[in-house]
């Protein structure tokens, strides 16, 4: 067999199992006994994969997890924190060896790991084989579901499973047919094993893309297989060569029907299309006009739809940080209740990678300085078990996500002292500033109130990275606390980076964008209106205060004469708005989202460049940070 064209297939399936089984250990050292039967679920699918594909130290190191999990669910031994730590070192080696199917192969060697399994085996009294009760023979008849193009994979998997619990005897069809794939989804074998019936049929339904199994006792009399059934192992593992791909792709799954709603547009295109032809050789005006109307239409659902197929659910990232969580709270020496929500929501795939530091970064902070040990949290009348939340939630267009601890929080005091001490304010100015500003001042490049340095970020160490990363990303880093209570730190992100909706106003003969999410209302401001608290500009609205924003003087421009009415437009949401005065209104427009230049990495004020259909190029203003 081809064994090339099945790796992607196995390298994106693997990899979400891979995961799973780490969310599933964690689990149970939570007390969650469901998940017992999930977890050897997943080992048993992952071993069949490894086997059908050659993994042979996969295959192996799973089938050994399965043998402790099997003695843990027959009441053997109960599951306790050596239990645990052999399970999750036994997945990260699983890990280990699924990166090594990327590109050119090294020698892992997982002789340690096993050694550590069989004497943990031996210490629990584990591997008490059942007394012999004599073997029967059964004809399984089974039907296989799942893609037809991967069948013979898994019907080998299937085979190859069987063998390993008993005698396979023959196969309908022989095992060359079943291998590849030639038979309509159902195949039939005789096997001599000592399962009773019912266990044998319960251990084939679990099997991966196993529709249906009926057993009967056989009629075939016990006999050597023969030479066209008789395979050894280590032909059931389908060796293969192995792809010389330096990197696993990046995969999206994606629902059938999204596809086909795609394909009706484009066909959709096609007859637009012919229109267009038509209206050549006609010069027929209206039918232009309603091609050019068709065209506009098709091509916005065109463009809602792949955005759609974009978004992919943030489980992708939060999975990853349940064990990080286990093991840090563990090496600290502190107990730590963590607890992920909102994982569903989707964001666009572009956003996953760039997010994920930025959360390790923080959960480091709120699991080192954040949660008190055990002694002070007691003392200070609190659970000695910490809460760190990890959770995400829609807000408009934009995706929240919020890590917060119950902690001992930001001590301001520290703030202010480190304010003074730096020399950025005096005394009696830090004292007026607000809470909110105060948590400002820790995302200043090298701001830090923490002490000491641990290995894991002191609160405010890295802050300034942590803002750069998420405003690079298009988003924004909100904190807010109670000393002695809590801290909560959230992340805005906008749910794509790719299109948005936008107001194009010019300044200074240069073009701006403001989003249109950011945007209230267009207003005129009269000049006569405008005075002056505080050293900032301010003008009423409808009995409201707002402070007004001239775009001049952000970029340093010149101040020039517009009359005595300006144009506006007030920006921002909830509590912080504002009027930005601009030259001119020019449009409203989608436009495509770019990266800003490297040269604009320490310039807060914009949040991305577009080029418009004129050609010409436009700032995005980054809002939040402008006012």
């Amino acid at each position: 067999m081809d064994m090339e064209r099945y790796e992607e297939l196995f390298r994106e399936e693997a990899s979400g199992i891979l995961e799973s089984i780490s969310l599933d250990i964690i689990a149970l050292e939570k007390g969650d006994q469901e998940k017992l039967e999930e977890l050897f679920r997943n080992i048993h699918t992952l071993k069949g994969m490894a086997a059908s594909m050659g993994y042979e130290d996969m295959e192996t190191l799973s089938h050994k997890m399965e043998d402790l999990l099997s003695n843990v669910r027959d009441g053997k031994y109960k599951i306790n924190s050596e239990f645990i730590d052999l399970m999750l070192k036994c997945s990260d080696m699983l890990q280990t060896l699924f990166e090594n199917t990327f590109g050119k192969k090294k020698k892992i060697n997982i002789s340690e790991i096993i050694a550590k399994i069989d004497k943990f085996g031996k210490t629990k009294n584990f591997g008490d084989k059942p007394k012999d009760t004599g073997n029967l023979i059964y004809t399984v008849k089974i039907i296989i579901g799942g893609a037809p193009e991967f069948k013979g994979v898994r019907a080998a998997v299937v085979y190859k499973e069987l063998s390993e619990h008993g005698k396979v005897i023959s196969s309908t069809p022989i095992y060359e047919k079943l291998i590849n794939g030639e038979f309509d989804n159902t195949f039939i074998v005789d096997i001599e094993t000592e399962l009773p019936s019912a266990k044998l049929k319960k251990f084939i339904e679990d099997m991966l893309d196993v529709e249906k199994v009926e057993i009967r006792k056989s009629k075939v009399k016990n006999k050597l297989p023969s030479k066209e059934t008789e395979i050894k192992s280590s032909e059931v593992s389908l060796k293969g060569n192995v792809g010389k791909q330096t990197k696993g792709p990046v995969y999206v799954r994606v629902k059938m029907d999204k596809l086909d709603e795609l394909q009706n547009l484009i066909a959709e295109l096609i007859i637009t299309k012919s229109a267009f032809n038509e209206y050549m050789n006609t010069k027929n005006q209206s039918m232009l006009e309603d091609a050019i109307q068709k065209i506009s239409r098709l091509i916005s659902s065109l463009q809602d739809e792949v955005g759609n197929m974009r978004m992919v659910p943030l489980e992708e990232i939060f999975n990853k940080f349940p064990r990080f969580v286990r093991d840090g709270a563990k090496e600290l020496g502190k107990e730590i209740n963590f607890v992920v929500k909102g994982e569903q929501i989707e964001i666009d795939r572009s956003l996953i990678s760039g997010i994920y530091d930025p959360i390790l970064h923080i959960l480091k902070n709120s699991m080192d300085h954040g949660i008190e040990s055990p002694q002070e949290r007691k003392k200070a009348g609190k659970n000695v078990t910490g809460l760190i939340e990890l959770k995400a939630r829609r807000e408009k267009n934009n995706v929240d996500i919020e890590i917060f601890d119950d902690g001992r929080g930001i001590d301001t005091d520290k703030i202010k002292e480190k304010i003074f001490e730096k020399g950025l304010l005096s005394e009696e100015e830090a004292d007026n500033l607000t809470e909110q500003e105060l948590f400002s001042y820790i995302k200043l490049e090298g701001f830090s109130t923490s002490s000491s340095v641990t290995k894991f970020s002191g609160r405010g160490v890295g802050i300034d990275a942590v803002d750069k990363m998420v405003r690079r990303l298009g988003g924004h880093l909100f904190i807010d606390s109670k000393r002695g209570h809590w801290t909560k730190i959230t992340i805005r992100l906008p749910l794509t980076l790719s299109i948005i909706k936008a107001m194009i106003v010019s300044c200074n003969n240069a073009l701006y964008a403001i989003p249109l999410e950011n945007i209230q209302e267009t207003v005129d401001v009269y000049s006569d209106k405008i005075s002056s608290i505080h050293k900032q500009e301010v003008t009423v609205l409808r009995d409201d205060v707002y402070p007004v924003i001239r775009l001049r003087n952000v970029i340093n421009a010149d101040e020039i004469n517009n009359g005595e009415i300006l144009q506006g437009i007030v920006v921002g949401d909830g509590a912080s708005k504002a009027i930005l005065v601009v030259d001119n209104y020019e449009t409203q427009t989608e436009i495509v989202v770019k990266n800003l230049p490297s040269i604009f990495d320490n310039v807060d004020l914009y949040s991305g460049i577009s080029i418009l259909g004129t050609g010409k190029m436009a700032l995005i203003l980054d809002i939040n940070n402008l006012i």
